[in-house]
């Protein structure tokens, strides 16, 4: 009986151990994927881009070009 109990709260355990890391893996993710878009300025390019789609006033070539060039400076963070 001893066992059983023990068991039992073994398994618990494992359960929310399996919980808490799949959380803290979550907000791990969600940190990498906050700095990386901030650091390439991915967010601004998908802003930009859609806004381009949506208004049709910009070819294909331009929305290239502009990738190419690198993101400005006004949104770069300081050194």
């Amino acid at each position: 009986m001893h066992t059983h109990g023990l068991l039992a709260t073994m398994q618990r355990q494992d359960v929310l151990d399996r919980i808490i890391l799949t959380i803290r893996f979550l907000v791990f993710s969600l940190a990498v994927l906050y700095v990386v878009s901030r650091r390439i300025g991915l967010l601004t390019l998908q802003r930009k881009l859609a806004d381009a789609i949506r208004s049709s006033s910009v070819s294909a070539g331009d929305i290239l070009g502009e990738v190419q060039e690198g993101p400005s400076t006004a949104n770069a963070p300081p050194i």
